[in-house]
């Protein structure tokens, strides 16, 4: 047993209609009913299969840019810093103390810059130092 559907407003009561008007003509198989049967996965696997793809992209990235962080950084900075995560395009840097993170911070934009023109530093969006 359906229940009836009260639109809030004007426009909804319009496209409500349009819509059911178009399933009844169609015969309940319109082009985006069927886009979405053909793309449909469990939620389980959409989630894993999201989750591993980014984990191990961010992974690689980050293991690339610890392996070169002296090569990037200059050897300076290496000793006083260190990729520690990369998550959504920002690389989590872990500095020494608060003078090194002041610092670091004013050279922000030279280090993005260092970063992303290695190989695996394109995905990095923007720096979050820590200590």
């Amino acid at each position: 047993m359906q229940k009836n559907y009260q639109p809030r407003n004007a426009w909804f009561s319009w496209e409500w209609e349009r819509k059911r008007k178009n399933r009844r003509e169609s015969g309940g198989t319109s082009p985006e009913d069927v886009r979405r049967r053909e793309k449909a996965v469990s939620l389980d696997e959409a989630v894993s299969s999201w989750k591993s793809s980014l984990t191990q992209k961010n992974l690689l990235h980050l293991a690339e840019l610890a392996d070169n962080w002296e090569l990037i950084v200059g050897s300076e900075i290496a000793g006083q810093s260190r990729p520690v995560r990369l998550e959504r395009g920002k690389l989590f840097i872990r500095v020494r103390d608060s003078i090194w993170r002041s610092q670091l911070f004013y050279m922000k934009n030279e280090l993005l810059r260092k970063i992303r023109s290695t190989g695996g530093g394109k995905t990095v969006k923007d720096l979050i130092l820590t200590w």
